[in-house]
Formats: C-alpha cells, structure tokens, sequence
C-alpha cells in the first residue's frame, strides 16, 4: 500500500540546511514525514516543485509591527505585518515588547499579546525590552521566564526615549537574565558619542540627512559592543548583537567568538546591500536607520562574516514607515529611523549573495532560518526540513526576476529603499506548519492561525 500525505512535494532541491539534493517531501500533520525518492507515495495534494529550491521557512528575529517611534507608529498591525512576511517566504517572526516608563516589563508582554492574539497569520514570539534596572523590574525577569520568553531586549542609547540602560542598570539587567538562562540580544551604540556628535551638528545648523552618519562613525558601534561583552563575559550571559554593521564590529565578534564566548550575532539585508551615499541625496534623510548605513568595504566585510559562520542570523529590522512619515522631521535628529526590509529578504539575500558567489543554497537556509532557530531555543523544531520538524518551508525560483515595484510589495507602502533593483529568488509557495499559506505571491491563509512559540517552562534556550 502506497504511502500517504497531506502534501507532497515532489522533486525540488531540499537545502535544510543541508543539501538533499533534488528530493521529494512529504509532510503529515504539520510535520515533515520523510525525505527522499518517495516513489509511489500519494498526498491529499501533490506540487511539483522540480526546478525549485525549497528552503526551510524563514525565521525572522527582529521585526516591528505596530512600534511607536519618532511620534508616529510604524504602518503594519499584526495581520497586514505578518501577512507581508508570509507572501516574502517568513513563517515565524520575533517582535518585541517594549517596557515603557513606569510600566512593568510584564505588562508590556500582555499588551503584545493581545494585539498579535487573532491577527498573526505565522509564527511569533516576543523579545522583552527591558529599560529599567530597578528591584520591580529584575524579580519580573525570572518570573517571565518561566512563562515562557525566550529573550530580553536591552539598548545601549536612546536615552531621551526611555529605553536606554546605564550602565551599572545594564549590568543588573543582564546578570538578571543570565541567571534565568535566556538570551540578553543587545542593541550596541555609544550614547555618549552620538549625543555628542548630533549636539555638535545641530548647534551648527547641519540638519540634513547627510549629516546623520558623520554622528555615528564605526567606532560607536565597536565600542558599545566591546562594553557590552565585558558585562556579559563578567556575568555569564549569552548574548545576541542585533543589526552589526560595521567591519570594526565585526572583528571585535569574531575575536569575542575565538575566545569562546557564548555570542550570536545577527546582521540586516540592508547593511549587505546599501551604503552611506545614500545619505548625500536629497531624499537621504529616508535611509535613516540605526546603526546607520556604512561603506561598501564594510558590506563585503559582513558578507565574509556570513560566509565563515561569524554571522549567525539574518534580521529584517523591519519597520513600515511611509515617505510621509520620513519627511515630517525637522532634522535627521527626529526622523523615525528604520527601513522596510521585510519584504525583500529573500531575492536580496538570493540574489546578492547566492548568484553573486558570496554564499552557497545550503548557508543561505542557515543564516534566513536554522542560525535564528539555534539562537532563539526553536531548533530542531524550527529552521531544519528534516523529519519531526515543523513543516515550515518555501520554494524559491532561482529563474523568477521581478523589478522592484513598491505598489506590488506586501508592506503596502509608498516607497522601498531597493526600488528599481531587479532581483532573482522569489517565493513561489510558502507552507506553514504544514498548511499552504502563499502561493504564487497570493495569501491564501487566515488570521489568528499563528501560534505564540513560549519557550517550555525551566528549558535552557539557545546554543
């Protein structure tokens, strides 16, 4: 008797990470069931994939759905945000829950909750952002643990905004964390610099957009995470650098990583991709991110990174802010920083680094999935297509080219940063937990079908 799946996927090159070759794959529910030359094995629905390459769904670990910022709040909820993830080949997301002055870390998470409860079509889980170092605060972090979060948040900067650490604030934050055993992920700029520095321009009247990265040069970025390291290595943390965009960041990591220090380090589709001449247009202000974009050099440096296992994670950073909520600054001080990225993550990452010899398929699945899974406590369950995970996948074209049109991208805004490019490695299905959620760059899920992936109580997460 021949056997029997829910769905089949018949003759694609499985990259799991590793590479199966071209391989069939069935999946029973929700989970991947087998895989190989599946013969006469008949499904509930067959897709022939030959000529496609299928790649573990993609984990994004750093979106912002909903964020507050600059007085305005980024475009996507938690359907239209998920959904612009799904139909870009994404099946689980992390966001964030962000303590706000006077607020308990706890009552942050509850929020979040509740607005993703309903609404998120794949995959979530919530970083706490912790942005005070008080008693109150500390007890909640053993406590939230066992409830199930897998990772704090703690910044280095944004002081005026409340969610900057001092320093000995952030040495109780992370001590907390560790002796929860969860993961410390760290936004790593020099406060005191880059105050400095943007007092300095403004004083003079230097309010474009250019001016913005002669206030945050390499050397806050490197020197944050030096500090930050220290603390950790100090305490016994693990901890995770989210967006590194410099070279000089980069070599401090991979040192930090030789010494064996438990590190991750995640880096953005558009430190890979776009750089600091941006900022000389006359519309540069709208390239405004933290860190800022850096040179080509430092580009080529990241892609090493990736390439030699220093780099563990790819990360959207994805925030939807329209032109119109760019341009409503009154200098590159205030203007709401982030870019959509999102969207675009897997033909950047395909085009930009598979086609153009940076990277093979199988680290390509490693750093868009199976790294985030290790880092975050999902693996095996997340990021690998090997039997008893979670039947989480997509298909990539590698003969699919598309021109970046802003009007046809699932975040629905007005603009793109990469508009124009022409990229290769479109998603042609998307499967989530089994369920076919995209195809052919149509959403054909439902809301609310996304699960909240707590961590299991008193499980050691990560590496």
């Amino acid at each position: 008797m021949a056997e029997r799946y829910d769905l089949l996927v018949r003759g694609a090159r499985v990259c799991g990470p590793e590479d199966w070759g071209e391989v069939d794959l069935g999946i029973r529910q929700g989970r991947v069931a087998a895989l190989g030359e599946l013969g006469r094995a008949e499904a509930a629905e067959t897709v022939d994939a030959r000529g496609l390459v299928a790649l573990p769904g993609l984990i994004d670990p750093h979106m912002h759905i909903a964020l507050p910022l600059a007085g305005t709040v980024t475009r996507n909820d938690f359907y239209t945000g998920t959904v612009a993830a799904a139909r870009s080949g994404i099946t689980t997301i992390v966001d964030f829950a962000d303590q706000q002055r006077g607020q308990l870390p706890s009552a942050a998470l509850a929020a979040r909750e509740a607005a993703a409860a309903g609404q998120a079509v794949i995959d979530y889980l919530f970083t706490v952002t912790l942005t005070s170092g008080d008693e109150e605060t500390l007890a909640e972090v053993p406590r939230l643990a066992k409830r199930g979060v897998r990772s704090f948040k703690l910044y280095t900067i944004y002081r005026e905004a409340g969610l900057m650490l001092e320093d000995r604030a952030l040495l109780a934050c992370l001590e907390a964390v560790a002796g929860s055993n969860r993961l410390a992920t760290v936004h790593a700029e020099s406060a005191p610099m880059v105050e400095m520095l943007t007092e300095k321009f403004l004083r003079a009247g230097c309010t474009e957009g250019r001016y913005y990265i002669r206030t945050k040069p390499d050397l806050v970025e490197e020197e944050a995470i030096r500090r930050v390291l220290a603390m950790c290595e100090l305490v016994g943390a693990r901890v995770y650098v989210r967006h590194l965009s410099s070279a000089r960041g980069l070599r401090v990591l991979r040192e930090a990583r030789g010494r064996g220090l438990p590190v991750f380090v995640e880096t953005g589709p558009h430190y890979l991709t776009l750089d600091q001449s941006l900022y000389e247009r006359p519309d540069g202000h709208r390239f405004i991110v933290h860190p800022p974009l850096r040179t080509p050099s430092d580009q080529e440096a990241l892609w090493r990174g990736i390439a030699d296992g220093t780099v563990d994670c790819l990360g959207s950073d994805h925030c939807a802010l329209d032109t119109s909520q760019k341009d409503a600054a009154p200098d590159f001080a205030h203007v709401p920083g982030g870019l959509p990225g999102a969207d675009l993550l897997l033909p950047l990452l395909y085009t930009h680094g598979v086609e153009e010899g940076r990277i093979d398929l199988p680290r390509l699945a490693e750093v868009s999935s199976t790294g985030a899974a290790r880092a975050f406590g999902l693996y095996p369950r997340k990021g690998t297509l090997r039997p008893g995970a979670d039947a989480d996948l997509v298909l990539l074209d590698p003969r699919l080219k598309r021109r970046v049109d802003p009007a046809e991208l699932p975040s629905g805004l007005d603009w793109s940063p990469w508009e124009g490019w022409v990229l290769k490695g479109w998603p042609r299905l998307v499967v989530s937990r089994g369920e076919v959620i995209v195809r052919d760059d149509e959403f054909v899920g439902r809301a609310g079908r996304g699960l909240y992936l707590a961590a299991p109580e008193g499980r050691e997460e990560g590496r």
